[in-house]
C-alpha cells in the first residue's frame, strides 16, 4: 500500500551508509535502481508474460552494471515466491527469466577474450576463490555488514520479521516473501570468499520495503486521519529545515569523508599529467583506492609498483615510508596526506611539452620523509566508507 511504500522509500534514502554511498559516481545508485525494478512485478505480480519481461530487461541491464550482484535481488524474489507460494509456475520461469539474463553478458564475455581473462576470470572467479586479496574473509560477513551499517533502521528488521512470522494476519504473506528474498540475497553474498561491505547495498531496497510493510498499519493508525496528515506534513518542513541548517552550518563536513586527495591537494601537480601517461604508485600496501582514483580523476593509466626499481615512468606516486628510499633523480611535486607526488626532471618516457613544464618548476628535492602516513590513506580516493 502507499503507507508502506513511503516508509520503505524514507528508510531507504535515511539510511546511513546509503546516504553516503550514493553520494558519489559509482555503478551502485544505477544497479540499485534497476535491480529494484527487475524485483517488483515479480513480488507483486501474478506472474503475466508482460510481468516476466519486465523482470527480465531490468535483470539483464542489472547484471550488465554489475555482474552477479544485479541478479541476486531478481533471484531472492523469485525464490520467495516459489517458497512461499509453492509455486511451481515460478520456479519455472523464473529459472529461464535467470538463464536469460545472464545471456548477454556472457554472449559478450564469449566473444571477448579479453573481457573474459580480465573480467571473467580476474574479477568473478578471483573474487569467488579468494585469489583477490582485497576485502574481507568470512562466510557470515554479509549478515555482520548489514547489523554494522543497515543504521539506524536495523532494529526495525525485526519488527518485519516478527510480521512474517505472525499468524492469522494480511500482511504475513507479503512480509515472508520480502523477507524470504531478504535472506536468499544475503545468503548469495555469503557464498564468494572475497567480500566487501558495499556489496551489501544491493540488498538494501528489499530491507527497506521489508519495514516498510511491517510499519504500514501503525503509519496508517496515526497519520491516515486529516489530523495525522497535518502534522505529518508539519514534521516534514520541520526535517527539512533542520537539514538545509545543519547544510549550511557545514556539518555534512564533520561527517563526509574529505575528498579525493587527487582533486584537491595534487590537482595542480596532476594538470601537468596527460591523460593516458603512467603513473606509477609505490606503498607497502594494495592501494586499490588510490589506482581507481588516478584512472577516475585525471584517465591516467595507473601501475602498481612494487619497488623504484620496476617504475618506467616519469611520474610516481609514493607513501611517505615508500619516499624515504626513493632514488636520487626525483623531484617532488607536491605531499599531502601521507603522499608523495614526484615526478623526474628529464625522464626520456616524458613528452617534451611535459619535460619543459616540469623543467621550468621550482620543486626542490624533497627530504626523506620517515614515519607512518599522516592520515592512513583516508580520503585519498573515492572512499565507500565514511569513517
Amino acid at each position: 500500500g502507499p503507507w508502506a511504500a513511503l516508509a520503505s522509500m524514507f528508510v531507504l534514502a535515511t539510511t546511513q551508509m546509503y546516504f553516503f554511498q550514493t553520494s558519489y559516481p559509482t555503478l551502485d545508485p544505477l544497479l540499485l535502481l534497476l535491480t529494484t525494478a527487475s524485483v517488483i512485478p515479480v513480488l507483486t505480480g501474478e506472474g503475466t508474460r508482460a510481468q516476466w519481461l519486465t523482470a527480465w530487461l531490468f535483470g539483464a541491464l542489472a547484471v550488465a552494471v554489475k555482474g552477479p550482484f544485479g541478479l541476486l535481488p531478481l533471484g531472492g524474489a523469485i525464490g520467495a515466491r516459489v517458497l512461499v507460494d509453492r509455486s511451481w509456475r515460478h520456479l519455472g520461469w523464473g529459472a529461464l527469466v535467470l538463464a536469460l539474463a545472464i545471456a548477454p553478458v556472457a554472449l559478450f564475455l564469449t566473444l571477448r577474450a579479453d573481457w573474459r581473462e580480465g573480467y571473467g576470470v580476474q574479477q568473478l572467479l578471483a573474487s569467488a576463490s579468494g585469489a583477490r586479496t582485497d576485502g574481507a574473509v568470512g562466510y557470515a560477513l554479509a549478515f555482520k555488514f548489514i547489523a554494522d551499517r543497515f543504521w539506524p533502521w536495523f532494529p526495525l528488521l525485526f519488527l518485519g520479521v516478527a510480521a512474517a512470522l505472525r499468524q492469522g494476519d494480511p500482511r504475513v504473506s507479503a512480509c515472508r516473501k520480502v523477507a524470504v528474498a531478504c535472506a536468499l540475497v544475503l545468503i548469495g553474498l555469503s557464498l564468494p570468499r572475497r567480500k566487501l561491505w558495499h556489496h551489501t547495498l544491493v540488498a538494501y531496497p528489499l530491507l527497506s520495503v521489508l519495514i516498510g510493510v511491517a510499519v504500514a498499519p501503525r503509519l496508517a493508525a496515526w497519520f491516515g486521519a486529516a489530523v495525522g496528515r497535518r502534522r505529518l506534513l508539519g514534521g516534514l518542513i520541520v526535517a527539512l529545515a533542520l537539514a538545509v541548517v545543519s547544510v549550511a552550518g557545514g556539518v555534512d563536513r564533520l561527517l563526509m569523508a574529505r575528498p579525493c586527495v587527487l582533486a584537491t591537494d595534487f590537482s595542480e601537480a596532476l594538470r601537468l599529467v596527460h591523460a593516458g601517461d603512467t603513473v606509477a604508485v609505490i606503498s607497502e600496501h594494495e592501494e586499490w583506492d588510490m589506482l581507481s582514483a588516478l584512472a577516475f580523476e585525471r584517465d591516467v593509466t595507473p601501475a602498481r609498483a612494487a619497488s623504484w626499481d620496476s617504475v618506467t615512468g616519469p611520474v610516481v606516486l609514493a607513501t611517505d615510508q615508500a619516499w624515504a628510499s626513493a632514488p636520487s633523480g626525483w623531484m617532488v611535486l607536491d605531499h599531502a596526506r601521507g603522499w608523495v607526488f614526484a615526478t623526474r626532471p628529464r625522464a626520456q618516457a616524458m613528452p617534451p611539452a611535459h619535460e619543459d613544464a616540469l623543467d621550468g618548476a621550482d620543486h626542490p628535492p624533497c627530504p626523506a620523509l620517515r614515519g607512518s602516513r599522516a592520515d592512513d590513506g583516508d580520503g585519498v580516493g573515492r572512499r565507500r566508507d565514511p569513517g
